[in-house]
C-alpha cells in the first residue's frame, strides 16, 4: 500500500525474520515474513516498484538480499542474475 505521495517501503530485519511495511496518506499495510538473516537488525527504505521489477525476475524458492547499509544499494540475486536497487529515505 502506496501512493505516489509516499512511494516507499520499509524493510526491518531481525532475529525473527523480515517485517515489510508502507504507510500512505490511505492507510498502512505490515507483513512478516520469515527469512534466513545473520547480524545486527537494519531498517531500509526501498520504491516497491523497483523491488517488484526484481522479483518478477526471480522465480526462486529463495532470492538472496545483500546490502551494506542504509545508504547504499542493496543487490537482489539469484543463481548468475544480479539486480542492483537504490534505497530511499524514511525520514
Amino acid at each position: 500500500m502506496t501512493s505516489r505521495d509516499a512511494q516507499s517501503v520499509r524493510l526491518q530485519f531481525h532475529p525473527e525474520g523480515l517485517t515489510i511495511s508502507a504507510r500512505s496518506p490511505e492507510g498502512s499495510a505490515e507483513e512478516s515474513l520469515a527469512c534466513d538473516f545473520a547480524g545486527p537488525g537494519d531498517v531500509l527504505g526501498y520504491n516497491p516498484e523497483f523491488l517488484l521489477d526484481a522479483l518478477n525476475v526471480l522465480k526462486g524458492e529463495s532470492v538472496a538480499f545483500e546490502w551494506e547499509g542504509k545508504t547504499a544499494p542493496g543487490k537482489l540475486s539469484e543463481g548468475s542474475y544480479t539486480y542492483v536497487v537504490m534505497p530511499v529515505s524514511l525520514d
